[in-house]
């Protein structure tokens, strides 16, 4: 068990030294347009001037921050108050505080081999979140933790715990992300299937999370009415242009398919260049590997109660975003709107592949998947900032 230990923590440590080299060599410090909304509402809170940040439709005078949800800016300016530490430097330690509570999830979650579960972390999308001072980091955390609780609760009943569990993480999803509201109707069903099974105490404690998580909802977007004149901001937001359904259908597969493409250095956009090719070609390899050992895997693929929280949760977001996305158009289908989908499919396939009753055949792919990742995590360091940092040492 402490051998296995040792592992995800060593894997922790090279992430997020990968993300602080990354970090250090982008000129941008990986500062996204939106990400100067949460630092300037966070260097304001540390100030003590209020939850406050420029108007986007003029930028020279402030308003109250509506546009995001409030628990970025704030997790960023509570952690700048105790460490010091200016707005931007805070939103890193944030995002890499959130990584190792992932892990540590993953942990209690899946034991001793949890380390191989947490080797998605090492794609091209997760490196970029957590890289980048954007919200998703703490986000995915709660996402998880939504499917964990779930999958107790199924596995074993949770009691009344489990309304403390869904009411918490829903308000926590919210107050990360308005994106957060796809997760009630999920609880929704979950309510009704409890329902449906007959199970009273079950459906109370549903019920009792979903109707007061609403009730502070629909409190926290009063106050945004009250104070900015838009629930959710959503009026200072560009309006996007709506796209044909060739075109959204073009996005949403360009998007899927980068979400399955781990291993690379960008986005792709239709462009292919030689580092691309090559390391689709290795991940194509990898996946044969799979295929190629098949005949000894013999249980069913969903015969683990995790694995179809996991699945269900991803799919139910996937659906959701994509309905969204087609009826308001705003940001692309990229691995920032993508990861609560890929994130939870990547973590039951992983997360799979270590049960017990297909040890042998995760035996003989283990070193190929293993390897490809670490490949992914090497190929995304900053190459040419390391070259030159190892010439000024000399």
């Amino acid at each position: 068990m402490v051998k296995e230990r040792y592992k995800l923590w060593v894997l922790f440590l090279f992430i997020a030294l990968v993300i602080v080299v990354r970090i250090m060599a982008e000129s941008t410090s990986y500062v996204s347009p939106d990400s100067t909304y949460y630092l300037s509402a966070a260097d304001h809170v540390m100030k003590g001037e209020g939850l406050i940040a420029p108007d986007p439709t003029a930028p020279e005078k402030n308003v109250y921050f509506a546009v995001w949800p409030a628990g970025y800016p704030l997790c960023i300016a509570g952690v700048g108050l105790l460490t010091g530490t200016s707005a931007l430097v805070a939103s890193k330690i944030v995002n890499l505080i959130f990584l190792g509570l992932t892990f540590g999830l993953l942990f209690f979650w899946f034991g001793e081999k949890s380390w191989f579960v947490a080797l998605y972390f090492c794609s091209f999308g997760m490196l970029e979140i957590y890289s980048y001072s954007w919200s998703e980091a703490p986000f995915l955390f709660f996402v998880l933790l939504l499917c964990y609780f779930v999958f107790k609760d199924l596995e074993r009943d949770s009691g009344p715990r489990l309304f403390f569990q869904v009411f918490f993480c829903l308000v926590a999803l919210f107050f990360f992300r308005y994106a957060g509201l796809i997760y009630f109707p999920a609880i929704g069903l979950l309510l009704v299937y409890s329902i449906y099974k007959k199970q009273k105490l079950k459906s109370g404690y549903y019920f009792s999370a979903l109707f007061f998580a609403s009730v502070g909802v629909f409190y926290y977007l009063f106050l945004n009415k009250e104070m900015s004149g838009h629930y959710t901001g959503i009026g200072d937001r560009v309006q996007l242009e709506q796209e044909s359904w060739p075109q959204f259908m073009l996005l949403l597969i360009r998007g899927l398919w980068n979400q399955l493409t781990l291993a690379r250095q960008c986005f792709f956009s239709g462009e292919m260049d030689y580092l691309y090719v090559a390391l689709l070609m290795v991940q194509a390899g990898v996946v044969a590997v799979l295929f190629y050992f098949k005949k000894r895997w013999s249980a069913p693929f969903l015969k683990s109660r995790d694995t179809k929280v996991l699945l269900s949760f991803g799919l139910f977001y996937l659906m959701a975003i994509v309905v969204l996305r087609k009826i308001q158009p705003f940001d692309p289908f990229d691995y920032r709107i993508l990861a609560p989908f890929s994130l939870p499919l990547f973590v039951a396939f992983f997360g799979r592949l270590i049960k017990p009753d297909v040890q042998d055949y995760f035996e003989k792919v283990k070193p190929w998947v293993v390897g490809f990742m670490l490949l992914s995590l090497l190929v995304n360091l900053p190459k040419e900032y390391l070259v030159e940092w190892v010439r000024g040492l000399f």
